[in-house]
Order: C-alpha cells, then structure tokens, then sequence
C-alpha cells in the first residue's frame, strides 16, 4: 500500500553543470513519479535549489499562489529564459573553427550548446545534431577531408 507521505524517488539538489531547464526536465519527471500535486511540488522544488541563487531570488519575487504552483513556477522559468534561449541559438548557429583551436574543443562547444539548447530531447537525436553542427563549424577543405568529397 502506497503511502503519500514517502517519496518513490528522492529529489536530488541542482548540479553546478546543470542548466535550469535540464534540472525543470528532471524534476518534471520525479514529481510525476512521486505522484505529487502543485503546492508539494513546488514547494519541493524550492527546497533544491541553492540560497540565494537568482532563481531562488526570482521565484522569491511571485506571489504566494504562484509560489504554491509547480506549473506555474516552471511556466515563468522557461518564459523568462527565452532571450537567454534566443542568444543560444544564435550562437549554436555561428559556432566556427576558431584559429588554433583543436577540434576536441570545438566539439565540446558544441556538445555544450546542444544540451543547453535542446535539454530534453532523446540522446540519438542530439548525436545527429551535434555532428551536423559540428561539421558545420569547420572549414569546407576539413570537412571534406573528414567526410569526403560530396
């Protein structure tokens, strides 16, 4: 017999190299596992993150019923972080070789921008995308040695 007072799944804290919005995936998903209603979830979620973060200090900033909502506190993350998402994406798309830097660097980069851009998508679609992106960035006499002639 299922107890609501118990946790299926413990909440962990955010994590230094986490992006908000691949942290908001995570615990999308354990409050659906541990069953939880808006005001439990919400009121779970503020406990994970850091005090004194901005985003503390932004949730900290709604009124007490938007603070009682997890749907709602997600929904004013995300909206909140779209120019943040915006200026991602323009840079995803001007990502290039720089001079001297090496193509592990490079490729990390875009690894990087590709999980901060795209947090919950399934992992062989951002392999597809990442590679793309990455052959994309070099010069066209690289990309022809790596890929061949088209």
């Amino acid at each position: 017999m299922a107890n609501s007072q118990f946790n299926l799944v413990q909440p962990r804290y955010i994590e230094k190299k986490e992006s908000i919005d691949q942290y908001l995936v995570y615990f999308t998903d354990l409050v659906v596992a541990n069953g939880w209603d808006e005001v439990r979830a919400a009121a779970v979620f503020k406990t994970v993150l850091p005090a004194g973060s901005d985003i503390r200090s932004f949730i900290n900033s709604f009124t007490p019923e938007e603070q009682n909502s997890f749907s709602v506190i997600k929904t004013k993350i995300k909206k909140s972080r779209e120019p943040v998402r915006d200026s991602l994406v323009t840079e995803f798309y001007d990502v290039s070789r720089k001079k001297g830097q090496s193509l592990d660097d490079l490729a990390a980069r875009v690894v990087k921008l590709t999980d901060q851009l795209y947090p919950s998508m399934p992992k062989d679609y951002k392999v597809l995308i990442e590679r793309d992106r990455f052959l994309a960035a070099l010069n066209p006499e690289l990309r022809v040695a790596i890929v061949g002639p088209q």
